[in-house]
Parts: C-alpha cells; sequence; structure tokens
C-alpha cells in the first residue's frame, strides 16, 4: 500500500472542494496523512473533533523533526511546515503530496516521491474511486476554490481524465 502525506494546501483544496476525497483516496489510491503538527496550519482540521472520521491518518511529528523544520524555515527557501511535511515524509520513506512547486523541487532533489494534488484525482478515478464526470467537477471545484493555479494545469488535468 502507498503512504501519501498531505502538505496542507491539498488539505485545505480537499476539505473546500469535497470532504470525502480524503476516505475516497484512502480506499483507492494509498492512505492519507498528514503531520499533526501541520494542523496549527489548517484551521479546516483544528475545528474537527475527530479527524480520522475524514479518513485521515494524524502522523506525530518527532520534537527534533518540528527543531529542525524551524531552523530550515528560518532559512526562507520554504515554510517551516513545508519543511515539516519534507522532513516527516522522508523519515517514513512515503509520498508527499503537494502543489507547492518549491516543496516538490527539494522533496526531488531529497529523492523524494511527489505527487500533485490533482494527479490524485486522476489516480482516484483511474482506480474506479469517483467516475470521469464526478473528477471533473472536482479538479473545476478546486481551480475555482484556489485561483492560484493556471488554467494549463485545468486543461491537462480535465483531458487526462477525459483519456481514462
Amino acid at each position: 500500500m502507498k503512504y501519501l502525506v498531505l502538505d496542507s494546501n491539498i488539505v485545505i483544496d480537499y476539505i473546500n472542494a469535497d470532504e470525502t476525497l480524503f476516505s475516497l483516496v484512502s480506499q483507492y489510491v494509498g492512505e492519507v496523512c498528514f503531520v499533526d503538527k501541520m494542523l496549527e496550519e489548517v484551521a479546516e482540521l483544528r475545528a474537527r473533533s475527530n479527524i480520522t472520521e475524514l479518513g485521515i491518518n494524524l502522523i506525530q511529528a518527532e520534537t527534533s523533526e518540528i527543531v529542525e523544520a524551524r531552523n530550515l524555515g528560518r532559512k526562507g527557501r520554504l515554510s517551516t511546515y513545508d519543511w515539516l511535511c519534507l522532513i516527516v515524509t522522508r523519515r517514513l520513506k512515503y509520498c508527499c503530496v503537494t502543489n507547492d512547486k518549491g516543496l516538490i523541487n527539494q522533496c526531488q532533489a531529497e529523492g523524494i516521491e511527489t505527487i500533485r494534488g490533482g494527479r490524485l484525482i486522476v489516480e482516484l478515478c483511474r482506480q474506479g474511486g469517483v467516475t470521469k464526470t464526478r473528477a471533473v467537477e472536482i479538479v473545476n471545484e478546486i481551480a475555482t476554490l484556489n485561483p492560484h493555479g493556471s488554467n494549463a494545469w485545468l486543461a491537462e488535468l480535465v483531458a487526462e481524465i477525459e483519456k481514462l
């Protein structure tokens, strides 16, 4: 089974677009994990009494990892939370799911497998977790809620889904 550590940007996108995505991804693609200390960054999850009901497994960051992430975060290339996501993912040898280009580049430089959040929706569709129509609706919803993505990104994902 694949284990997926979601960056905060993915958690925010998914919870706002369709919170059932976490359990669907866990069921069809790989176990969805989130670093406990990163809850500080995601108000949408902090307000929940039982995060596991969403299909998210919390991973406890070690104190040494938190300290390392803070120190690296002060250098400015990545945020403390991005470093924490990377450090925990590296320790566990899991896959990092993010749309953050800086985090993707750093993970790749360190040999950590990465997947962009939209690609996870494509894979969910490929594995039968959602229909093509629903997958397109989800990526469109994410694009609407998070306008930082490009139209080219959206068109590419939709085309890939339609080819399935």
